[in-house]
């Protein structure tokens, strides 16, 4: 694949097969609007607007940076801490880089309560009676 930018968006060109030089296709993916990626942000719930700030400045108007903001924001605040503007600040390997580092927590705190839940259910099955264990007289 190969990308030029342009000022409506990024060209993208998908190679049939590398050492020919015929195109399977190629199409413009749009950048975001400013007032578009506010608007995102803030029905989704971040009112922050320094924080809102430094989301659309880092992520360039590129959707797909957008989206991997508001998830690294969520994850971080369904950990139970505060984001802050410095956790949106930066290049797009530090966005994916934050991204991965927040849904690997997530995916911890995930298997640590699948781990507590299981040890529940299996305390419940413990304490079941079975009709099986009484005799009728």
């Amino acid at each position: 694949m190969h990308e030029d930018e342009n000022k409506e968006g990024i060209t993208f060109y998908l190679d049939l097969n590398a050492a020919d030089d015929r195109n399977l296709g190629n199409g413009i993916l749009n950048l975001v609007e400013e007032d578009y990626s506010k608007e995102y942000l803030d029905k989704a719930g971040i009112a922050d607007k320094g924080i809102a700030s430094a989301i659309i400045k880092s992520s360039k108007g590129y959707p797909f940076l957008l989206y991997l903001s508001l998830e690294t924001y969520a994850n971080i605040k369904n950990s139970g801490k505060e984001p802050t503007e410095k956790d949106f600040t930066g290049s797009y390997p530090e966005i994916i880089e934050r991204f991965i580092y927040n849904a690997e927590e997530e995916l911890k705190r995930m298997e640590e309560f699948q781990k507590a839940q299981a040890e529940i259910e299996k305390k419940n099955d413990a304490k079941a009676v079975s009709q099986k264990m009484f005799k009728v007289v």
